[in-house]
């Protein structure tokens, strides 16, 4: 905020240095005044923290605003705790409350000119009434020889005993008071700019509804001539200056209301319906319009109508805002203007409905966003908007927060019983555990909200698992001051009140940062958006077992870390979040964050595919902590099964270790659609599902990697026992196939190295290698294709050799041609065909003189070698996507579709970026998190420029947002930066484990290979190392039943250090 060659900002870290400097000489006075002043602390705990600059940028003043009043030095000890209590009884006895007033940590200018001292000290206050809307009073207690050293500050109350005084400076002080009234018609020539500016900012609410003829003259004004009962136009005035206008109307298209889910917390203040009426009326002719250019009298009857015929329901107790603008330098008081038009129309409720590809104003934040009953593929009206709603209630300043009772139990049950949740609350209110506490959040005599909150924080664990430091400063939040909230819930109607609701439990507790660990298959709250997901880390083995809670004394170091939250956890634990283990998502909040909200994109982001790439891709997403993606879908047939599975197992080394999907949060913030993709329409933006619907999106990201398309081959639409393996494992993982009790072989069809993972899986399970039949189409041994699979002789013979020796069936040169079913459509037997060395050139043309034989089993299993998923590839073609092999892509990701993405083993960069470069080559971690950048670049626009970074929302110092997106012809040729080595990785038959780590070829500058490959070889391992002429790790591959994991190599692979070739080959 730039005024009178003042600039004033939200204060960061980096501005430690230069506060500290500025004011060194003057701190004996100012501890006078606010007590022990910590500036590091200060910028890192307090709510709003500002500086004022110079235009040299140079520190000229500071304040800091807090939700809890400091005590001025010279006052210690017990006499501080009295201090603090007296002033927050004279501020509650005067009305101020802790939702609607903040307190003056500190506040301080250089010496220069008083005028421009006092300027700074006004734009501090004017600011923070900005920055936090629902503030109306900023207290501050001082001794008495400093009260009157700020100005603005009026002396309210004083204590003789402690030579203190209250002082208040008020909203309307510092910010001109705003009236609202009902527009007149002659209002039209001053509500002209408003409206004007508004809709070059293509804001979306301000577009004139087509009752008004919004394309022909005086559209505004036919607008306010049209009120009635149902339709008002409301005006925002400040200093006799229209500043706003607003319309309103009572009734909403019925389509809309029957969408809206009313949830069981919403039934003691739902939606008051009228009587539904037909609206047939339509728009007259455009003759009829410039023969009575000026008579928009005339249309009064016929104004707010739609132009096509539905049914409207006329709401009691709600209206909806169809228009809704306000000039820029008064935007901070929206919030103002739509509880002064709830107060205008005595209404409860407040319904908007925005586009879901616009920028959603900062007012929305006090809204709360509804959900719709059901699919709304069909109603295009509902699913390009998204419906907002807003109860008068949660605007009243009756919120507060406090301990729990043993009266309010019944109370507390019966709202825990309406969320379907089972806990012992008794725990945590009547036989308190140490450490452990309840608090609710009341409106008056009514309970709204629960928090259960431990002090009991895992801190070394959390510090080794997750990367907390890349949010915030974790050494100004000392042990004491962390703790892990265990439940948190609070009515929807006051999702507004959520922060305040945190904030509240960091004030009461004396808490400065807050975690929420939610582990799989947990319920969780409606508050995950108001708190950060904390990126997990790959190297957490460094540290000892931890825990959530205390577990049993009797438990043993092993049970316990052995214990995880899952059902079995939840069934012997009583007390509901209590768990054991860190193998969860963890969101945190900081004290200072609260007051940053993080802008919120409502563009529907469609990704297709649970692969790595696509794990990766959504965690990045989810965890920048600068903007909060609201509306991401991710499609696959198993939803996140097979990731959760793999993740047990080498499979998906490139995630990290073991169980590290558990900690990406993804089926938290995403929403899982189980099915598959059959087709495409780029013109609409629908894809099309296998379960029969359509599904809209802003931006498709296709993912799904290359698949075995053996199904689409033989046209075997439906039939149940045809699986691929990661279908196979999540079956075995959840228990849902007893493939031990199999009267039949298992059929295994094709070779890759999926063909060995099979394998191994099936005998792991307790199939007999002797019930186990490999047929493949191939006319050479296996043993060939184990040589060419893993390039290395030795490999292939023990593989080959662990097979043999459990026993399993190898059927070579076979085709598949067909699934024999039962009756009950199973896989009762496959039909083969014999091929033989003359017609394998060609696998379409028929084979005379074949033989073919029928081989029964009860399950095929195939892993042919993947390929581009068919359905999508056909949806490709038809809809004239760049593809040659794989989808198209430029540096960015994108394809010759700006709205539609692909990454992966399916998609390969342009040519003009370079010559093959197929995406398999590189690393999907690495792959997923830049095409997380490149789809996080397209929204920088939504975030403040450098002008308006006072607004509370400074991008996080701590974490390197994409630069903006440039308007560019396709493709763009720079790529992204990807280094990190390839990883394949398998579990082979009898347990041993596989990968090889290579570094891509196209990203070293040495590709020659150094002279022979370092080999180590002991009885149950080996390990190879192949380099360059650099000393660069060229490639490495591991083989052995010690189970060396696989991700830890990744980052080693490409290091050139002589010190480790010395030690290697030495």
């Amino acid at each position: 905020m730039e005024s009178d060659g003042l600039y004033i900002r939200m204060a960061e870290p980096c501005d430690c240095a230069a506060v500290e400097a500025s004011f060194r000489s003057m701190l004996p006075r100012l501890r006078a005044a606010f007590g022990f002043l910590d500036f590091c602390s200060l910028i890192e705990h307090s709510l709003y923290p500002l500086v004022g600059l110079t235009r040299d940028n140079e520190v000229v003043a500071f304040a800091a605003f807090n939700d809890a009043p400091t005590v001025p030095g010279g006052v210690f000890g017990k006499k501080a705790v009295e201090a603090k209590a007296w002033a927050a009884k004279e501020a509650s006895n005067h009305g101020y409350s802790v939702e609607n007033s903040l307190w003056v940590e500190a506040c301080v200018a250089l010496p220069i000119k008083s005028v421009i001292q006092e300027n700074y000290f006004a734009g501090f206050l004017k600011a923070v009434f900005k920055l936090s809307p629902e503030t109306r009073v900023v207290l501050d207690l001082s001794p008495f020889e400093y009260a009157t050293v700020l100005k603005f500050l009026k002396p309210l109350s004083r204590s003789q005993d402690m030579d203190l005084v209250l002082s208040m400076c008020l909203r309307s002080t510092v910010l001109p008071a705003m009236t609202i009234k009902q527009a007149i018609v002659k209002d039209y020539d001053d509500l002209f700019p408003v409206v004007d500016n508004a809709q070059k900012k293509s804001s979306p609410l301000s577009n004139l509804p087509n009752s008004a003829y919004p394309l022909y003259p005086f559209a505004m004004a036919r607008l306010i001539a049209a009120q009635d009962a149902e339709n008002k136009v409301l005006v925002a005035e400040v200093d006799h200056k229209l500043i706003g206008v607003m319309s309103l109307t009572n009734k909403l298209d019925f389509k809309i209301l029957s969408s809206i889910r009313q949830d069981a917390l919403l039934d003691s203040a739902p939606i008051e319906v009228g009587q539904d009426v037909e609206d047939t009326n339509t728009m007259k002719q455009d003759s009829d319009m410039q023969n009575d250019e000026n008579g928009f009298t005339d249309k009064r009857n016929s104004a707010f109508k739609n132009h096509e015929a539905y049914v409207q329901s006329s709401l009691r107790n709600a209206f909806e805002i169809t228009l809704f603008c306000l000039l820029d330098e008064f935007s901070y008081s929206a919030l103002d203007f739509i509880a002064g038009a709830l107060a205008f129309e005595g209404k409860e409720y407040c319904i908007m409905r925005m586009p879901h590809n616009s920028p959603a104003p900062e007012f929305l934040q006090y809204f709360t966003l509804v959900k719709c009953k059901g699919q709304m593929e069909n109603i295009a009206e509902v699913d390009h908007m998204l419906l907002y709603i807003i109860h008068q209630k949660s605007l009243a300043n009756s919120f507060e927060v406090r301990a729990a009772r043993p009266q309010d139990m019944n109370i507390v049950r019966s709202f825990l019983e309406r969320l379907q949740v089972s806990t012992n609350i008794s725990h945590w209110v009547e036989r308190r555990a140490k450490g452990c506490m309840a608090l609710v959040a009341s409106c008056g005599t009514e309970i709204i909200g629960l928090a259960l909150v431990d002090q009991n924080c895992p801190n070394d664990g959390l510090l080794s698992h997750f990367d907390i430091k890349q949010l915030t400063n974790l050494e100004q939040h000392q042990e004491i001051h962390r703790a892990v909230l265990v439940f948190f819930f609070l009515n929807p109607l006051f999702a507004n009140r959520q922060r305040l609701f945190l904030r509240e439990i960091m004030r009461l507790m004396e808490k400065s940062i807050l975690f929420l660990p939610v582990f799989q298959g947990q319920n969780v709250s409606n508050m995950l958006e108001d708190m950060i997901l904390v990126p997990g880390r790959w190297h957490a083995s460094m540290c000892a077992t931890n825990m959530w809670t205390q577990a049993s004394p009797q438990a043993s170091p092993t049970s316990r870390s052995s214990v995880r939250g899952t059902a079995v956890m939840s069934a012997t634990n009583p007390v509901y979040g209590q768990y054991v283990g860190i193998d969860c998502s963890l969101f945190t909040m900081t004290h200072k964050l609260l007051s940053k909200k993080r802008i919120s994109v409502n563009s529907r982001i469609v990704v297709v595919g649970a692969s790595q790439t696509a794990a990766a891709c959504l965690n990045k997403l989810m965890t920048c902590s600068n903007i909060y993606f609201s509306n991401v879908t991710l499609i696959s047939p198993l939803g996140l099964k097979s990731l959760y599975v793999n993740g047990k197992s080498p499979l998906d080394a490139e995630l990290g270790p073991v169980n590290a999907i558990l900690k990406m949060g993804i089926n938290l913030l995403v929403n899982i659609v189980t099915a598959t993709v059959t087709d495409l329409d780029r013109k609409m933006k629908i894809v099309s599902l296998s379960n029969g619907k359509n599904l809209h999106y802003d931006y498709l990201v296709l993912t799904i990697g290359l698949q075995d398309q053996t199904r689409d081959k033989i046209k075997a639409t439906s039939c149940k026992g045809m699986l691929k393996l990661e279908d196979l494992a999540v079956l075995i993982n959840e228990n849902a196939l007893n493939i031990s009790k199999l009267e039949s072989p298992i059929v295994v069809y094709g070779l890759s190295l999926q063909t060995f993972c099979t394998i191994q899986l099936l005998l792991s399970s307790g199939i007999p290698g002797s019930s186990v039949v490999v047929v493949y189409p191939e006319l050479e041994p296996l043993d060939t294709f184990a040589e060419q699979c893993f390039k290395d002789g030795s490999i292939a013979a023990s593989t080959m050799k662990e097979l043999r020796a459990a026993g399993v069936i190898e059927r070579s040169a076979f085709r598949l041609l067909e699934i024999i079913p039962d009756e009950e459509g199973c896989v009762q037997a496959v039909g083969l065909e014999k091929l033989f060395r003359a017609s394998v050139s060609s696998s379409s043309q028929s084979n005379n003189g074949g033989i073919c034989i029928k081989q029964p089993c009860k399950l095929l299993v195939t892993c042919t070698q993947p390929h581009v998923d068919q359905p999508i590839f056909r949806a490709i073609r038809k809809e004239g996507l760049v593809f040659n092999g794989r989808i198209v892509v430029d540096g960015n990701f994108q394809t010759n579709d700006p709205n539609i993405f692909a990454c992966g083993s399916c998609a390969m960069f342009s040519r003009q970026c370079g010559k093959h470069l197929n995406h398999e080559l590189f690393n999907s971690n690495e792959l997923g998190q830049a095409l997380a950048n490149s789809l996080i670049s397209l929204f920088i626009d939504y975030l403040p420029c450098h002008d308006t970074l006072w607004r509370g929302v400074l991008p996080d110092p701590f974490e390197t947002l994409p630069l903006l997106r440039t308007t560019q012809t396709w493709p763009s040729t720079l790529l992204p930066r990807l280094i990190q080595a390839k990883c394949l990785a398998a579990l082979l038959p009898e347990n041993w484990v596989y990968f090889n780590v290579k570094k891509c070829t196209l990203q070293s500058k040495y590709n020659t290979l150094f002279e022979q490959p370092w080999i180590m070889r002991k009885d149950e391992w080996q390990l190879k190392v192949q380099w360059t002429e650099a000393k660069e790790i060229k490639e490495m591959t591991y083989y052995g039943k010690v189970n060396l994991e696989a991700w830890k190599f990744i980052r080693l692979v490409g290091c050139h250090d002589p010190l480790i070739f010395s030690l290697l080959s030495g």
